[in-house]
């Protein structure tokens, strides 16, 4: 399989994540409960799956989001938990031909790591032999998870996605008596909104908007590429990626809103009155145990464009092709994305892959401190449309992007340098990376 699938990517020379996965024709999974040629003795045998996530698992997730839906289902079937550690990364349990029964991955970056490492297959028969209906999961969040567009084969189901949203302190600006931010706002309104929340008060001051670059870059809503996958050379001297730089430069040439903070500073701090960034709702638990007064509304869009959030950003499935527990594994996968499970799941926080709407409306209705919060402007975003161009080392494009526009909101360089150089330094990371 690792050769036909690396002959269809090299095609391509095309690749990309996480980020997101960590994600393929549509999946409700409605599933029959065996397949009619197993016998009722072989399907309750019992059974360890073992399963690796890169980020691994708190506690908590691990036993509500795999343990709790599972025990449900198969009752025979019992999950070991691979933790990512030193000693015990994916290459390296590769290496010692240990490899986990089912594997997590960000978005499509995923399905060319595993690809490379000759781990996963297509998992078509075995959604044919199980009856497994895929029509109810949204189609772009299966195609984000192809190394190659024009090839039917499956090789991961996507099992939740990640969005973007502005999140913002509703202390802020009740304190200053300006109106809360929206659902629907554009970046337009969002910029006289941070214009009016950046000042000082009482010795304190007080930022109106921050981001997460890599929350932006990475997925971006203007679909912009990094890297040719004809060529494998980097294109982000383009007017798109002018645009997108200076669309949210100009936030931080608001005096008084620089340099470009972290997380913490709305978390902790609270002094940033809006932050724009992609999941942050397990460290808002203990920031709203804190003290913070939040709320969410959906990601700003552009006036000239599309309303839509970011790219899909799914975390896909992998059952690994090495796996002596292949049915049963994949048995796991497609119970996690059941109308049921999906359900659940998105109840404490996990964003549903399904179309379905009432599902989306229970988001985080389940989730310990967050009673009363906008929670469904956070699944409500259109996805942006996946780039022309993606490859395997779109990771560097996006770091060098990053690194770049944290340069450009110094001020030191004009945008034009900016992107010149960054285009020289991902070429030359691109072809280091190549010759190894």
């Amino acid at each position: 399989m690792k050769q036909a699938m690396m002959g269809k990517r090299t095609a391509l020379a095309a690749t990309s994540l996480l980020t997101s996965i960590a994600l393929l024709a549509g999946c409700g999974a409605k599933q029959q409960a065996a397949d009619p040629e197993t016998k009722p003795e072989e399907s309750n045998k019992p059974v360890t799956i073992t399963v690796f996530n890169p980020s691994n698992y708190s506690e908590y997730l691990w036993e509500n989001l795999w343990v709790n839906p599972t025990k449900k289902k198969y009752p025979h079937i019992t999950l070991v938990n691979v933790k990512n550690e030193k000693g015990n990364s994916l290459a390296e349990l590769v290496a010692a031909n240990n490899v986990p029964d089912i594997i997590q991955g960000q978005g499509v970056r995923a399905t060319f790591e595993y690809g490379d490492l000759g781990i996963i297959e297509d998992m078509t028969p075995m959604i044919k032999k199980h009856k497994v209906d895929l029509s109810n999961v949204e189609p772009a969040f299966m195609n984000s998870l192809k190394a190659d567009p024009k090839d039917n084969s499956i090789y991961a189901l996507p099992v939740t996605q990640n969005n973007a949203a502005l999140f913002y302190n509703k202390n802020l600006f009740d304190r200053f008596g300006v109106a809360y931010p929206k659902d629907g706002m554009t970046w337009d309104e969002v910029y006289e909104l941070a214009r009016k929340m950046t000042r000082t008060d009482a010795g304190v001051k007080y930022r109106g908007l921050d981001i997460h670059p890599a929350s932006l870059f990475n997925n971006n809503q203007m679909s912009l590429s990094f890297i040719d996958n004809k060529t494998n050379k980097a294109i982000v001297q383009t007017d798109g990626w002018k645009t997108f730089f200076t669309s949210l430069k100009r936030f931080y040439d608001i005096e008084g809103n620089s340099p470009p903070g972290s997380i913490n500073n709305f978390l902790k701090d609270q002094n940033v009155a809006m932050f724009v960034v992609s999941n942050i709702f397990s460290p808002l638990i203990d920031a709203t145990q804190a003290g913070l007064n939040w709320d969410l509304v959906t990601m700003p869009t552009y006036s000239s464009g599309p309303k839509t959030g970011i790219q899909p950003a799914v975390v896909g499935l992998f059952v690994s092709g090495r796996s002596q527990n292949k049915d049963e594994a994949f048995k796991v996968v497609a119970n996690l994305v059941s109308d049921e499970v999906q359900q659940q799941r998105s109840k404490i926080g996990e964003p549903s892959v399904l179309k379905n709407s009432d599902i989306k409306k229970t988001f985080g209705s389940e989730m310990p401190h967050f009673n009363g919060r906008n929670f469904v402007a956070f699944v409500s975003s259109a996805p942006a449309p996946m780039p022309n161009s993606f490859t395997k080392y779109d990771a560097i494009g996006i770091a060098e992007m990053t690194r770049a526009f944290n340069e450009l909101t110094q001020n030191k360089k004009d945008i034009n340098t900016i992107l010149r150089e960054a285009e020289e330094n991902i070429n030359k990371a691109v072809e280091a990376q190549m010759k190894k």
